[in-house]
């Protein structure tokens, strides 16, 4: 039975686990992260927030790479950057985009100053998808969250307006 490879979050070498002990962590809530049991109480003694400190100076946090600037203290290594390109400290409502969409990649070229509305315009429009509507055949756009919210309610998005929702079951029945 062939061994599954993963990296050690502390000190970054890899390490194999059967997959059958792999099964066994994950099924109990355990994420597969460290190589050893030193490397993981080493990493974890001072861990900010669930986040272990490897060896260069910083923890990953939902897909940002974070610079510790003290014990438990953090700053996201692209703002860093940033405030060193504009040569200020960022405003508050200044926000660091990243144009490919990788929170990891921080390469200058990658970077860009904007303000929180327009960072979140661009988001907002970035992710529509586009619906046939089944009454009227009309083309419409929904974004992620609409798509996600109608299924959570129990209806696909399959019609354009409320008229055409209740066309259909004037003429299929509920």
């Amino acid at each position: 039975m062939s061994k599954q490879a993963f990296n050690c979050e502390y000190c970054a070498d890899e390490f194999s686990l059967y997959p059958s002990t792999v099964k066994y962590r994950e099924g109990r809530g355990n994420k597969i992260r460290f190589c050893s049991v030193h490397c993981y109480r080493t990493a974890t003694v001072n861990e900010p927030k669930g986040r272990a400190i490897n060896p260069k100076g910083y923890w990953v946090r939902e897909g940002y790479k974070i610079i510790s600037t003290g014990p438990n203290v953090g700053k996201y290594e692209h703002r860093i950057l940033m405030e060193n390109i504009v040569g200020r400290p960022l405003l508050s409502n200044e926000v660091v985009h990243h144009k490919n969409g990788n929170g990891l990649d921080n390469g200058p070229e990658n970077l860009e100053l904007l303000d929180k509305r327009e960072h979140m315009s661009r988001h907002a429009f970035a992710k529509r998808l586009e619906f046939n509507c089944d009454v009227c055949a009309e083309t419409f756009t929904l974004r992620e969250s609409q798509v996600k919210h109608r299924h959570i309610q129990g209806y696909s998005p399959r019609f354009c307006s409320v008229d055409c929702h209740y066309e259909s079951k004037k003429e299929h029945g509920p």
